[in-house]
């Protein structure tokens, strides 16, 4: 009987999602959490919202780019802005919610923020005279 290939990886170690390895009745996300890992795949919002606040800059966040649908990897902590998306909250709590994602595709950079302030304060000028 052939095996498939999740129970491959999950033999292997390769591709290794970890809440598939957490029992159910393990209750303290945080020391899974707190495991040093080389890389840790999930979608369960309470592992990450269980990291380390010094783990959380480093999660990368997989996403489809808007324009040519090719699939992109980005690290939270080199996203321009980062600090105004970390201060919104766990970074389970921020994907759950589809705030990464907004974030990723539609934040405006720096200089897209500082044109429109810009635009916004020169039209403040022509009102006032």
């Amino acid at each position: 009987m052939p095996r498939s290939a999740a129970a491959s990886r999950r033999r292997s170690g390769r591709g290794r999602d970890v809440q598939g390895t957490v029992h159910q009745s393990r209750r303290d996300a945080k020391s899974y959490a707190a495991r040093p890992a080389g890389l840790i795949s999930s979608h369960n919002p309470a592992l990450l919202d269980a990291l380390p606040d010094d783990a959380a800059p480093h999660v990368v966040f997989c996403y489809r780019h808007p324009e040519d649908g090719s699939s992109r990897l980005v690290r939270l902590m080199d996203l321009p802005d980062y600090p105004e998306l970390a201060a919104r909250g766990p970074v389970g709590h921020l994907m759950t919610q589809g705030i990464i994602e907004r974030f990723v595709k539609e934040h405006p950079g720096p200089e897209e923020r500082k044109r429109r302030a810009h635009v916004w304060l020169n039209e403040l000028r022509r009102q006032t005279g």
